[in-house]
């Protein structure tokens, strides 16, 4: 499933690689790597509330998942939460 979603991602059908992430989800809730993937995904549909939902995910299951704090630290840029984003980023310079 996450393959498929890769492949839809790389060819920037985006909504439809989100379905694909959701159902490899769907048979392993705690693949960190597809979260990470549906995360940066909904990034790239500006919808950052919910790739943030998604990162915290990943977080959730391994804190030392630095992409995902780069990238939820983005996400908030985005969004203006700026107060936030040090946190995220500081974070992630920790775990390298």
């Amino acid at each position: 499933m996450a393959n498929k979603a890769n492949a839809l991602f790389n060819l920037e059908r985006y909504e439809e690689a989100i379905e694909y992430y959701d159902k490899a989800l769907a048979i392993d809730p705690n693949n960190a790597k597809a979260w990470y993937a549906k995360g940066y995904t909904l990034g790239k549909l500006g919808k950052y509330n919910e790739a943030i939902q998604a990162y915290d995910r990943v977080i959730q299951i391994d804190s030392n998942y630095t992409d995902a704090w780069n990238e939820k630290g983005l996400s908030l840029k985005k969004l203006g939460k700026d107060k936030d984003v040090k946190k995220c980023f500081d974070k992630a310079r920790q775990q390298t």
